[in-house]
């Protein structure tokens, strides 16, 4: 008798309420996914409020930000989250949480030197700082924001999987803000 025995006795996978949640509470992948997204999106959105103020371009910067994080996140943070958490499976929470954060951070550092270098080429920075600090203090800032929300994103994705209305009205939220900001960008 081999291993097919084994097999037969295993549990059965549990199913789902509505919510994506076991019957004994415990969330499910794709309700544990889209609830670490939406935390992880509204913690890098509402990270750009300092920016925004220090910019003295409240709420203007703000609202015209939203949009892009919300993109960025749903492209590229969706994979380096889908690596993070292959990388990360058998791992303790708090152990893979700093990993995400990690990841997110040099992923943000990367894109955000690349913009900010975009951006500022060509701008006289020497009165605020060094043409070639702009870029990496843009970097580290965008890097923190995205590390930030990875981290807080897989540490309380289960938390917030268990709320799937606030997890709803969060994401509905965002996205208002969204379309504010895209209008905003004109």
């Amino acid at each position: 008798m081999g291993g097919d025995e084994r097999a037969g006795n295993s549990r059965p996978e549990p199913e789902p309420d509505e919510f994506g949640l076991a019957a004994d509470g415990a969330p499910l992948g794709p309700a544990r996914f889209f609830a670490g997204i939406v935390v992880a999106i509204a913690t890098m959105v509402f990270g750009q409020i300092p920016m925004a103020i220090i910019s003295r371009s409240f709420p203007n910067l703000f609202l015209q930000v939203v949009p892009l994080v919300i993109a960025v996140t749903l492209t590229a943070g969706l994979l380096v989250a889908w690596i993070s958490e292959r990388i990360t499976r058998s791992w303790i929470p708090i152990r893979a949480s700093l990993f995400f954060f990690a990841a997110g951070f040099v992923a943000g550092f990367l894109w955000g030197y690349a913009i900010f270098k975009a951006v500022t080429q060509g701008f006289d920075t020497s009165h605020v700082l060094p043409s070639v600090s702009l870029p990496i203090v843009g970097a580290f800032y965008v890097g923190s924001t995205a590390g930030l929300g990875a981290l807080s994103g897989r540490l309380f994705a289960d938390a917030a999987a268990r709320k799937p209305r606030g997890v709803m009205m969060t994401a509905i939220i965002l996205v208002v803000l969204a379309v504010i900001g895209a209008f905003n960008l004109r």
